[in-house]
């Protein structure tokens, strides 16, 4: 597993590599052929076993082998677009361009003092990294430059470059979340997005979620730490070359980078033990915005560029909600909102009348399509969307499939399992506790028989009348539940913390990766959003990027997010009396035992 990672295959991984959840099969075509080991036997089903499959995490190559990658391991679907809002354009970034006067005979003024005449003082501020490009130019010697451009980044010089310049000043907005990376690459003259890359975030074969990341950075110490930070940003260096080459660009001239990420990224790319998100009171190191060179995080190609942090609020409402709230001006907003971020983490904040708090839950990967049997990322092949049509008069029962791709089904992402879940409530295969309904339960003639099956002992569904190639399992709905409960629970109490009824919302605004994908009927037919809510529900997109974006693009917006984090009331889920006997009600599924609504 670990050299499929360095050649940017990342397999599932959802175990961390432990040989645990039987996600990251490969099939060797060519080499020696392995008995099975660790738990593989029990992992994988004998058919596969037979024919070579085993798990990446458990195989140790001791020759050269030739391997059948699993299904879906190429790139995923990964959300990039958000809303952005109007605003003023007022980069930190500027670049002037000035004519050198020849030094005169004997005068031997330092060169940072001989430019600072010649822009007016402010070479003075000139830190070691902008000195180093000023050093090679020899400004105004005979054999040296006769023009110059100088970049400035909020007044102080941040490179001088020889020539004229002034035309190329680009910078780069980045959003790190748990499961991705997205960024772009922006024109700081005019804020157009020239490119724009994306990718697995490739810290994930050390697990799909924060407490999974944390524990690692725990067990293995500083190496752990250093592996995890330098995971990230050589991702980021990968995505800094792929947006340069389709947009044209030298990397030279990228002169700020604008990161958005939850607290747990932020604190890995920054080389923070993450140790005390961990940890009662989970407090994070750093919560306020922060500038400096690239080169202080081991960034290479970036090395002279300012990275500017986006503020956050505590250790589970990261700088990603903070650009959200922002993006989607929350603040602003004289009425009752929710915003929602769906994704292994879960951030909801309650905007009332200008008053705004939050709280966070853990979701859980299973709306990434883990921790599911059959569970991938949504990418070639996964089951997005299917429809279960019955006909209590005729006794039909129609199946329909969306893929993404349009290709046969392999497994479902985040959204087909929940699409699974609404159409099995919806034809009364799945009970409202979330049980499964078992084939004996239900009369010999009945068409919804045939998708009924026993999966080691316990009730499971089939997505195809002639096939068990994908199914849904009675482990999986619990996954389901869980996820759907800590998201609903956290809502519920942030209206209990204020003392507002369901009624009082007037808007819920779902952002995040996983959120974009899921229509209405998904979110309020499983029970993740209320369906008194349905008619109120819309969709923001990547408002972490967006909010990156504009911070790049604006010095007032970075000042103005913040304040925003400082006003952000936070509270803890576990503070929330009877919070148990509120998360056991949010995990029930809405209808009647026999399907009808």
């Amino acid at each position: 597993m670990e050299a499929l990672n360095t050649a940017g295959v990342v397999v599932e991984s959802p175990c961390g590599g432990n040989g645990v959840c039987g996600k990251c099969l490969v099939r060797i075509t060519r080499g020696p052929d392995p008995a099975p080991a660790g738990d593989e036997i029990k992992l994988i089903d004998p058919a596969r076993l037979a024919e070579g499959y085993r798990l990446a995490c458990l195989r140790r190559p001791e020759s050269d082998l030739a391997l059948d990658l699993p299904p879906g391991w190429k790139k995923p679907r990964i959300l990039a677009a958000g809303q952005i809002p109007d605003f003023q354009f007022a980069p930190s970034v500027r670049k002037a361009f000035y004519q050198v006067p020849k030094r005169a005979a004997g005068d031997n003024r330092p060169a940072d003092e001989w430019l600072g005449r010649l822009i007016g003082g402010a070479a003075g501020q000139a830190d070691l990294a902008a000195l180093k490009t000023l050093a090679p130019l020899k400004l105004g010697y005979v054999s040296g430059e006769k023009c110059c451009t100088v970049v400035f980044d909020d007044g102080r010089p941040l490179a001088v470059e020889p020539g004229d310049s002034t035309a190329q000043a680009y910078g780069l907005a980045l959003d790190i979340g748990t499961t991705t990376m997205v960024m772009a690459l922006v024109d700081l003259l005019d804020g157009r997005e020239l490119a724009g890359a994306s990718m697995i975030n490739p810290q994930a074969p050390w697990g799909l979620d924060v407490l999974s990341r944390i524990a690692y950075a725990q067990e293995q110490g500083p190496e752990g730490l250093r592996r995890l930070q330098k995971a990230v940003t050589d991702g980021l260096e990968e995505l800094t070359l792929a947006v340069c080459r389709d947009g044209g660009v030298n990397p030279a001239r990228i002169y700020n980078l604008a990161v958005a990420a939850n607290s747990t990224m932020l604190h890995l790319l920054l080389g923070l033990a993450p140790d005390s998100l961990g940890l009662i009171p989970f407090a994070p190191t750093l919560s306020r915005g922060l500038a400096f060179r690239g080169s202080e995080i081991g960034l290479k190609r970036l090395g002279a560029a300012k990275v500017l942090i986006l503020p956050s609020v505590s250790a589970y409402i990261g700088a990603d909600i903070v650009a959200g709230a922002y993006v989607c001006r929350l603040k602003d907003r004289r009425e009752n909102v929710i915003f929602i971020d769906v994704g292994t983490n879960g951030e909801v904040i309650l905007a009332s009348h200008g008053r705004l708090i939050a709280c966070s839950c853990a979701a859980g990967p299973a709306f990434e399509g883990m921790n599911i049997h059959k569970g991938m990322r949504a990418s070639e092949g996964a089951i997005e969307d299917l429809n279960l049509t019955w006909n209590r008069e005729t006794a039909d029962l129609a199946i329909s499939l969306t893929t993404i791709g349009d290709s046969g089904p392999v497994g479902l992402c985040g959204s087909g399992i929940l699409a699974a879940v609404r159409e099995f409530l919806k034809i009364g295969l799945l009970r409202p506790d979330g049980r499964l309904v078992k084939s004996g339960e239900l009369a010999s003639d009945d068409p919804r028989k045939g998708l009924c099956l026993d999966f080691n002992g316990k009730p499971a569904l089939r997505l195809s009348k002639t096939s068990d190639e994908v199914i849904v399992t009675q482990k999986d709905i619990r996954q389901v539940q869980l996820a759907k409960g800590a998201i609903l629970s956290a809502l519920k109490a942030l209206l209990l913390k204020t003392g507002l009824e369901m009624s009082a919302l007037d808007r819920v605004i779902v952002a995040g990766q996983f959120g974009a994908y899921l229509p209405v009927d998904s979110l309020t037919s499983c029970g993740l959003v209320p369906a008194e809510l349905a008619e109120k529900i819309e969709y923001a997109g990547n408002t972490s990027k967006a909010g990156a974006y504009m911070a790049l693009m604006s010095r007032q917006a970075r000042a103005e997010m913040e304040e925003l984090a400082s006003g952000i009331d936070y509270f803890e889920l576990g503070d929330i009396d009877n919070y148990d006997r509120l998360f056991a009600a949010a995990m029930k599924f809405p209808g009647t035992p026999d399907g009808r609504r």
